[in-house]
């Protein structure tokens, strides 16, 4: 994360735009004052577990750190605006459930000291439309809506269901960011805030005016999409041979692998290719290049010269000759040679090129450059008059005058090639040989929506590999999350994608006494539960899945350690009535736990749409209807009858038991006498009905429950 001060003077700032600065402590209001910030924003966190994590201290200490930044502003007679901020607002991840009445204390304590506003942050993304709206009830009972705001992280996909009840509550102004981005270091697995594009196509739907154009955002989201490239040596196999050295090149969308080869000759650039190149400045050195040309001069900005094992010589996709068309994504062809200058001294850390080789430029840039080197530079940050060069470099004759045309360079040049291009949209990582429950000492292997696989890539220790593991992870579940939320625009709530990705399941061989594994694409939408050999493509696609279940009719069981089968971990059952289970494997514990709490989100929504269910069942001989009713709980009705021969709510059932076979008691406790009254009944699909009753109770604990989601936490 880039200091406070560095990014703030960076920014290109807007009058009617408020650039808040956070302030933990009176060292950090200092900074921000000598930067010119306006406001700035304070964080109060009203839980032990998570203060004594994110900031080293109690709530009570975090309070008085306020309190010294108050003060200290009063001393100074500064007229900044202050924000509040409030975390884990309905639950920690340490502490579990957060009462609504300690959050209206901390806002108390927070509007006291002069805050004009006060943001409530779900910070790991528990929250649910009943726990926010306690929550909301209590503060409005202090204050009035005006001075809220709402901040909901999505890591249940809760947030915009709990936005809408902030709205509801008068609350007007929510806190978002541009593709989700974000999290909290000290809630694994939580997620970051709320989508700004998802936010505003919801109020634009609800006919709020937002005042923001939703295709800009759109694509101001891509705009730092070729900024984010890793790249690292492995070796590659294909399990059988020896491994050969590549190198991993991962953007966004796309993980390549990658040989170096000898460029020959005729293989070089051509003159109206344009290229895109990403230079890392350095702190000594700066960009490595210098640079001739200009409007004035009627000529493109040209590189004039790359020193030696510099930035720009490291890229190995830079020469002499290149002209500049633009720098991170702006086109400088129209600029004078100082702007220029200039443009590329500001760029930042991380700056990328568009550059277009000039051939017939070269020799006349090369010979400039043989003059240079027998002179000495002059400084860095300034720019010699003489040759009009952009110097951000040190001291140093060492330089690579060739450009790629150039005849006098002896030396081989060299270019990565793709030997292997996989998509990562909806594509996959396992550690495991495939079909099997052996894991790969130090190694893995990324499969692709279209079958393609990198191969098994070897790491050189555990370190590299847990590295790349997360980093190529990380993009598939913003991808997939990405596509996901396309897919939910097409569905309706009820029937929207809770959760989609792979498992592997485990298949019986009639050949072999053990079980293989074969990967499926695993789905949660609406009521259904829907298993894929390959993920579908588009919409019409949901619409021709082979295998489907319905999530009422269905039980869900996390497989503990000591039950595993084999060396495959992560391991949970799905059990539908009448058919045999289903055990299936993740890689991770946070891809299983994210696959739980999709299930119980599931099992929520399709109850709520199914509303009720009747059974076929005896009761003392006679045929009945057993009806589980959402609103109404258990009863019994006989023939066409309306009324109930007994009714009671689910939260009056003290237990069951069954014989396995047909036979089934319930126990109920009556509400006024306190007696258990168990009634016996007899049903054919008595599995059907068991899991159905389970689905329903497990969606009415998750209504009425607030500290549910928290005890379902990472």
């Amino acid at each position: 994360m880039g200091d406070n001060i560095e990014v703030f003077t960076k920014i290109n700032k807007k009058p009617s735009v408020s650039y808040s600065v956070l302030v933990p402590n009176v060292k950090g209001l200092e900074a921000a004052v000598s930067v010119g910030a306006k406001e700035i924003a304070v964080f109060a966190t009203p839980t032990e577990g998570f203060s004594r994590k994110n900031t080293n201290c109690s709530p009570e200490e975090g309070f008085n750190r306020i309190r010294e930044i108050v003060d200290k502003m009063k001393s100074l007679d500064l007229n900044l605006k202050v924000r509040g901020y409030i975390s884990c607002v309905v639950g920690c991840p340490y502490d579990g459930y957060v009462k609504p009445k300690l959050i209206t204390s901390t806002c108390e304590l927070l509007l006291n000291l002069g805050c004009y506003e006060v943001s409530l942050g779900d910070t790991i993304g528990v929250g649910t439309k009943s726990t926010v709206e306690a929550m909301l009830k209590d503060l409005l009972k202090l204050t009035v809506a005006d001075k809220l705001a709402i901040h909901c992280h999505d890591t249940y996909g809760q947030a915009l269901v709990n936005i809408c009840t902030a709205l509801d509550h008068g609350v007007r102004v929510v806190d978002s960011s541009v593709s989700g981005l974000g999290g909290c270091p000290y809630a694994v697995g939580a997620t970051g805030n709320v989508s700004t594009e998802d936010l505003v196509y919801m109020l634009h739907g609800l006919g709020a005016e937002t005042g923001v154009d939703l295709k800009k955002l759109i694509d101001a989201e891509k705009v730092d999409q070729k900024l984010k490239v890793r790249t690292g040596m492995v070796t590659v196999s294909d399990g059988k041979s020896r491994p050969i050295p590549v190198r991993l090149h991962l953007s966004m969308e796309v993980l390549r692998l990658q040989k170096e080869e000898l460029i020959p000759p005729e293989s070089k650039p051509l003159n109206a290719k344009e290229r895109m190149v990403q230079i890392r400045r350095q702190k000594i050195g700066g960009l490595g290049l210098s640079i001739k040309g200009g409007a004035e001069h009627k000529l493109p900005i040209l590189i004039s010269r790359i020193y030696k094992n510099q930035a720009a010589d490291q890229t190995g996709e830079l020469f002499v000759g290149d002209a500049i068309i633009k720098v991170n994504g702006e086109y400088i062809t129209a600029c004078p040679h100082d702007d220029a200058v200039n443009i590329l001294r500001n760029a930042g850390d991380l700056v990328v090129l568009t550059v277009k080789h000039y051939k017939a430029a070269t020799p006349f840039l090369q010979k400039q450059e043989d003059k240079e080197s027998q002179q000495t530079d002059s400084n860095s940050d300034e720019k010699e008059a003489s040759d009009e060069s952009l110097r951000l470099t040190t001291n140093s004759t060492n330089s690579r005058p060739s450009s790629i045309y150039s005849e006098s360079e002896h030396e081989p040049q060299t270019r990565w090639v793709d030997i292997v291009t996989l998509p990562l949209m909806m594509a996959y990582v396992t550690r495991y040989i495939f079909g099997t429950d052996k894991l790969r000492p130090n190694a893995f292997e990324v499969r692709g929506l279209n079958g393609v696989s990198t191969g098994i890539i070897h790491c050189d220790d555990s370190a590299i590999l847990s590295q790349w593991l997360k980093y190529i992870t990380d993009n598939i579940i913003g991808l997939t999350n990405l596509q996901m939320k396309l897919y939910n625009r097409n569905f309706s709530v009820s029937d929207r994608i809770e959760y989609m990705g792979w498992v592997n399941e485990g298949v019986l061989n009639n050949n072999q006494p053990w079980q293989n594994y074969k990967p499926r694409f695993f789905a949660l939408k609406g009521t259904d539960l829907m298993l894929f050999d390959s993920p579908p493509l588009n919409v019409m696609d949901w619409s021709k899945c082979p295998l489907m279940f319905k999530v009422y009719q269905t039980m869900f069981r996390v497989v503990k350690d000591s039950e595993n089968v084999d060396e495959r971990q992560h391991c949970f059952l799905v059990q539908t009535s009448g058919q045999d289970s289903r055990y299936f494997s993740v890689e991770t514990r946070q891809e299983l736990l994210k696959i739980e709490n999709a299930w119980h989100c599931s099992v929520c929504t399709a109850v709520m749409k199914l509303g009720n269910k009747t059974f076929t069942v005896s009761c003392n001989g006679k045929t009945a209807g057993l009806t589980l009713d959402w609103n109404l709980g258990f009863s019994l009705h006989e023939g066409d009858s309306k009324t109930p021969l007994w009714q009671y709510k689910f939260s009056q059932l003290r237990g069951s038991s069954d014989d396995g076979k047909s036979k089934l008691k319930l126990h109920f406790q009556d509400s006024e006498s306190r007696a258990i009254d168990t009634k016996e009944l007899e049903c054919s699909i008595l599995q059907s009905l068991l899991f159905c009753m389970h689905a329903f109770l497990t969606a009415k604990v998750a209504s009425v429950d607030p500290g549910f989601l928290c005890s379902m936490m990472p």
